[in-house]
């Protein structure tokens, strides 16, 4: 068994993407993958439940972890 460590958060305000930023409209309640921390100036990076990746301000998120062995 491989255990794993895999960061979710949990979206806590809505945050509405500017087209062709590379950013990730979010919306309250949802939850994220993060892909990715080492963005830089307060941006992560994530994908969705309907598949889409992009950019999220960090200050919207609430950190979770969900831990499984694989």
């Amino acid at each position: 068994m491989i255990f794993c460590e895999v960061e979710y958060v949990q979206v806590l305000y809505d945050f509405d993407a500017q087209p062709g930023s590379g950013e990730l409209s979010v919306q309250t309640g949802e939850y994220l993958t993060v892909t990715r921390q080492d963005v830089g100036d307060g941006w992560w990076e994530g994908l969705n439940s309907r598949g889409e990746h992009g950019l999220f301000p960090q200050a919207y998120v609430q950190l979770l972890f969900l831990n499984a062995y694989l």
